[in-house]
């Protein structure tokens, strides 16, 4: 067979994959012509394509003794050397490269990506910058850019640059890694959450992308969410342990007892999560109490357990298993969070300040443990020392909802209203799927007497977002700050409706159970209430309204004294409110009161003319004045 018929050979051979054969094909060639140019270089590219680098280095090589001006060769020795790391070498051959072809795309983006290897980014990105500016369609450029865009930690700059590659080629595993990971680092765990769901469905599931999921969803407090992709990660690494039937090394014992555990254990977290899914906490709680018994040091299963408890609200006994699993493990971060935010609830069963100052101490640079040490003083009424710590998550780009939420609390509390509208307006556009963010900017407007604002704010939020306790209690508000009674009396008939309210609102809800006049229903909430908290003036000031929905002149007069001893000054800025809550005849009520409450303050000037002017903005509508203006 002749050279060339050899050489044809070779070629069919390396287009088929098939390059051992290849190889041999081309040394033969070689044996009888060793200065053959096209053999050397097919050959150095079978090597290559074959993952033999040192042999291909030597064709490529030989080449270039023959023809040092080959561009093409440079170029390939160059690849070459970058897949053997030897990348001072790779530009060395890129750079002779480009002084022959200085046009060529591919020889450009290997040398940016040579730069980009020894650290010179901004030089890399100068000269990738330049081949999008020719060429914006040419992804694999895209990409190289992004990643250097990454290496800066521009990562808003660098999602940019990755979107028109994952929209165009939905299974680009390299691109979806690296949006993932922009997603996760600027703080956007919602759209991380998918780009890593994407990832899973291109690459296969792996425990590393399941724990991912897990922290994630838990950053975003979806604790059923990250239990069942952590259980998932949990299950995913046990298939890679080898029974007691499949020992590799018949001299080595077989392993025998930690992969029936982890087995159960993985079975019984299922079994628990699916209690959970279908709301039977109890159910899983049972489940888990078994596990334990059998293995009573699983500091897993104790933090499930401790997990159930504290969605049940047994707070005291979720606080006695997160205690106990720092008893094994004194640097467990999960647990000393859980510790830390059940003293916000529960101060009696855990010493929230020692848990923080400790978890500080052993976890400096954590971000996530100063945005908690922010939220602890937040609701100690710290609010120096929250502010404080909130803005050093700013300044280290710690961007999570949880700083914006708590650092414009803090703002709105300390009547720095501006600063919390500044913080926020832009903020609620960036995450605009947190409820939480567009309420406290509601709440700022509120805070400047711009409730037109505030009800903007409010009325967009109704439009996206499903209507809780919160939001409905603090559109009420708004619409009398705005002096539309009717319409926040619209929105206290929608809170009473809701099957479920979180304690924060529970005060809003009894409002509104005496604005559709359910009053026994509202009397038994108000009583329940006191379980929680002391008899102050919120207490006082419902049971006023409660009683003017019976009309009982001896139970109303009671508290409605102690209002207007008191709290006369809350008390005239409360009209608006009653003009919402009340009709014409429970407002008349109130007013025939206001003879016998004169006499118990005639020795007070100021408080009667309060009173007075309270009572004439209830009789007198056309006269009525926005007071919270």
């Amino acid at each position: 067979m002749s050279s060339t018929e050899t050489f044809s050979r070779a070629l069919e051979l390396q287009r088929r994959g098939e390059y051992s054969a290849a190889a041999m094909a081309y040394n033969r060639i070689l044996e009888s012509e060793p200065d053959n140019r096209p053999a050397l270089i097919n050959l150095g590219v079978t090597h290559f394509a074959s993952g033999s680098f040192a042999e291909a280095v030597m064709a490529f090589r030989k080449v270039l003794s023959l023809t040092p001006d080959d561009a093409d060769t440079l170029y390939n020795l160059g690849r070459t050397y970058l897949e053997t790391q030897e990348d001072e070498k790779a530009l060395e051959s890129f750079t002779r490269a480009l002084q022959i072809e200085e046009q060529d795309r591919q020889i450009r983006a290997a040398y940016a990506k040579a730069k980009y290897r020894l650290g010179a980014i901004e030089e890399a990105r100068e000269v990738l910058l330049k081949l999008i500016s020719e060429d914006s369609s040419d992804h694999k450029v895209l990409l190289l850019y992004a990643t250097c865009l990454f290496a800066q930690k521009k990562y808003a700059s660098c999602i940019v640059c990755l979107k028109p590659i994952v929209d165009s080629d939905l299974g680009n595993q390299e691109a979806w890694t690296l949006l993932a990971s922009c997603y996760e680092l600027d703080n956007q765990p919602e759209r991380a959450v998918v780009a890593i769901k994407r990832l899973i469905l291109i690459a296969g599931d792996s425990p590393e992308l399941h724990r991912r999921l897990g922290a994630l969803y838990g950053s975003m407090n979806q604790f059923a969410e990250a239990r069942r992709a952590y259980s998932k990660a949990f299950s995913l690494e046990s298939l890679d342990l080898r029974t007691g039937a499949e020992p590799v090394d018949t001299q080595a014992p077989a392993v025998t007892s930690t992969h029936p555990r982890i087995l159960e254990q993985n079975q019984v977290l299922n079994q628990s999560q699916q209690f959970l899914v279908n709301q039977d906490s109890r159910g899983a709680l049972y489940e888990l109490q078994k596990l334990n018994r059998t293995y009573p040091e699983s500091l897993m299963v104790m933090q499930e357990m401790a997990y159930i408890y504290q969605c049940l609200g047994e707070l005291k006994r979720a606080a006695h298993f997160y205690e106990k699993i720092l008893k094994r493990d004194h640097r467990h971060l999960e647990s000393r969070m859980q510790l830390i935010r059940i003293s916000l609830t529960y101060p009696e069963a855990v010493n929230g300040q020692i848990y923080l100052e400790e978890t500080l101490a052993l976890f400096p640079d954590v971000l996530e443990v100063r945005e908690l040490a922010g939220e602890f003083h937040n609701h100690r009424q710290n609010y120096a020392a929250a502010i404080a710590y909130f803005n050093e998550c700013l300044q280290k780009k710690h961007l999570s909802p949880g700083v914006y939420e708590g650092l414009s609390e803090a703002y709105i509390v300390t009547g720095r209203g501006r600063e919390a509208v500044s913080l926020l307006k832009d903020i609620v556009e960036k995450h605009e799927e947190v409820l939480s963010l567009r309420m406290n900017l509601a709440r700022a407007y509120l805070s400047l007497n711009q409730a037109k604002n505030a009800a903007s704010v409010l009325r967009n939020a109704r439009a996206h977002f499903e209507k809780n306790a919160g939001l409905l209690s603090l559109s009420a508000q708004t619409a009398i700050a705005s002096g539309k009674p009717q319409k926040a009396g619209d929105f206290y008939k929608q809170l009473s409706m809701l099957s479920t309210v979180e304690r924060l609102y529970y005060d809003d809800y009894i409002k509104s159970l005496i604005y559709i006049r359910d009053v026994e229903t509202a009397a038994k909430r108000l009583k329940d209430s006191l379980r929680f908290r002391q008899k102050g003036f919120d207490v006082i000031y419902l049971d006023a309204l409660i009683q003017i929905l019976r009309k009982n002149t001896y139970r109303f007069s009671i508290p409605w004294q102690a209002l207007w001893a008191d709290y006369s000054e809350v008390m005239l800025q409360k009209v608006p409110e009653f003009k919402a809550l009340f009709q014409a005849d429970d407002l008349e009520f109130v007013a025939q009161h206001e003879p016998l409450i004169q006499k118990m303050l005639v020795r007070q000037p100021e408080v009667l003319q309060r009173l007075r002017l309270f009572i004439n903005q209830l009789t007198i509508p056309e006269q009525a004045v926005n007071l919270m203006e």
